[in-house]
């Protein structure tokens, strides 16, 4: 999951999401289990090379100007995320937007060898990364537009 993070850079969204996972820290092995589990991903669309992206409306947390949603990515290709070893086929992240300011960051990231979360846990991380605009048009912009509304 948190290698799907690292593919967020897909095209359009996944240049915004991979700027936000914070891979310069490395990967670090992190505890996912409270995004696991049943989830009820909705299909948000997909970008130019094929990933598709997920998000679960059911994990939609606002406070104030704030909004937290889970995030599962699909990658068409299997890519190595940030310093990881092995790649990645599909990722999750959880990702935090500011709704007035058009703003994201990514919370956690973890990026799977197999295409559904499953597989080996190949990145992690927990460690927040900084705030970044939101890209008009893009999936970062569909997700920031599902979590405020």
């Amino acid at each position: 999951m948190f290698n799907k993070i690292a593919k967020l850079g897909l095209i359009p969204l996944a240049l915004g999401l991979l700027a936000v996972t914070g891979c310069a820290t490395g990967p670090r092995q992190t505890s996912t289990s409270t995004f696991q589990g049943p989830s009820d991903w909705s299909f948000l669309g997909s970008d130019s090379a094929g990933n598709s992206y997920f998000i679960d409306y059911g994990t939609i947390r606002r406070k104030g100007d704030y909004a937290k949603i889970a995030q599962k990515h699909i990658l068409k290709t299997p890519e190595i995320f940030c310093n990881g070893t092995s790649p990645a086929q599909s990722a999750l992240f959880v990702g935090e937007y500011n709704c007035r300011i058009a703003q994201t960051r990514s919370l956690l990231s973890a990026a799977y060898s197999g295409p559904d979360l499953d597989g080996e846990l190949v990145f992690g991380s927990d460690t927040s990364s900084p705030w970044r605009p939101v890209v008009p048009s893009t999936i970062s912009a569909s997700i920031l537009k599902a979590a405020c509304k």
